[in-house]
């Protein structure tokens, strides 16, 4: 039984002392653990190819390559392949209208039922049955354009592209083409984290350490993005920026150094003596202490940053 939205309905497998168990009561146990790894993956997972299967063929050959690999289709049902496959090319001469026919090479889950036991052995006083089969998918040549094809017809999602081929006289008209696969692993996205300090914690000092100041600079705490690596940062200083004793401040460009995972310093030029008609900018008289305490706790001024890794 399953829900609309394809949960199943799970009973867990319990078991007592001297309980007498059969296979119904043992098989319990791997359809459980099978139904929630089918959930895992579908739910947390896309379908596609995860690992390996590659194709090869040549061009007038008959024969395809299938090298083993590793599957889950919509369903999230696993699809394994574990060894080396060749399979031989539809016997076709052609299209009806002339030309190659495409096919896809496809690998699908199969039921239990569907595969070969491995091992068999005799019953106690009961017949014999299959106690191993190989996990193995079903390979085969599919004609996504094929109406009359019925049970075996391609549902994608359910029939996972391996490549697609062009027939023609029996062989290969082409090399196999990959542009139909699909990849089970999702496209690697940016991981995007934005914030801005409180003025009142965010410490100002003048750079360089020697000589005469530059500008100002603060060492902003990004730990709390929990980045792995050092991502791309970007930031601006937000703040008041006109101090009653000497004017406005007039800042430049903004440079961000040292950047880690966890941290940045930011830097904000402040171009010295700068004249606006009669107005002074940034004199030499803003380049004291008592101006950086003022950037905290007068004009207000924080950081709003951003950064983006990978």
């Amino acid at each position: 039984m399953t829900t609309p939205l394809g949960i199943p309905d799970l009973t867990r497998p319990d078991f007592f002392d001297g309980q007498l168990l059969d296979a119904e009561d043992l098989s319990s146990i791997y359809d459980f653990h099978r139904s929630l790894r089918w959930l895992h993956n579908r739910a947390l997972h896309d379908w596609g190819i995860a690992a390996g299967f590659g194709v090869t063929g040549e061009k007038r050959k008959a024969a395809i390559v299938v090298a083993p690999g590793y599957g889950i289709d919509c369903a999230g049902r696993d699809i394994v392949l574990a060894e080396q496959t060749t399979l031989m090319v539809p016997a076709v001469a052609g299209a009806p209208t002339g030309g190659p026919v495409q096919y896809f090479l496809t690998a699908s889950w199969q039921a239990d039922d569907a595969i070969a036991p491995a091992e068999t052995r005799s019953g106690v006083c009961v017949p014999g049955g299959a106690v191993r089969r190989p996990d193995q998918p079903l390979l085969r040549f599919q004609n996504p354009r094929d109406p009359s094809a019925g049970a075996d017809r391609f549902r994608r999602g359910f029939d996972i592209v391996l490549a697609s081929v062009l027939v023609e006289d029996c062989s290969l008209a082409a090399v196999p083409s990959l542009a139909e696969r699909r990849d089970a692993h999702p496209a690697s996205q940016p991981y995007v984290y934005a914030a801005s300090t409180s003025s009142l914690e965010t410490g100002w000092r003048f750079f360089p350490a020697f000589g005469a100041p530059q500008g100002v600079e603060t060492v902003v705490d990004t730990s709390a993005a929990g980045f792995v690596k050092s991502p791309t940062y970007t930031a601006q200083v937000i703040g008041n920026r006109a101090l009653a004793a000497n004017g406005p401040i007039v800042d430049g460009f903004v440079s961000i150094v040292q950047p880690t995972a966890t941290a940045f310093t930011l830097r904000l030029l402040l171009p010295r003596n700068l004249v606006m008609g009669n107005l002074p900018l940034n004199p030499d008289a803003i380049f004291v202490p008592a101006t950086l305490a003022a950037l905290q706790k007068t004009l207000g001024w924080s950081v709003a940053w951003m950064g983006i890794e990978g």
